[in-house]
């Protein structure tokens, strides 16, 4: 799943949050990989109206992997 929440202020700052949550690290890579052309040559349309400036990637463990801790 992805989805994307444009900000912006009256000074001009503006930018687009953009996040995606999926059960395997892989999906993401691939989703990224597609989004920016490198597997079919085709980028992703919302990148004709913005650039990517930084990234990250978060892990949220499952609860069973919780109490395993």
């Amino acid at each position: 799943m992805r989805q994307s929440l444009p900000y912006g202020t009256a000074s001009g700052k503006h930018g687009l949050y953009f996040i995606a949550y999926c059960a395997r690290l892989h999906n993401i890579e691939q989703q990224l990989l597609s989004m920016f052309g490198e597997l079919d040559g085709k980028h992703d349309a919302m990148l004709r109206f913005s650039r990517a400036v930084t990234g990250s990637y978060y892990f949220a463990p499952s609860l069973t992997r919780l109490m395993s801790l």
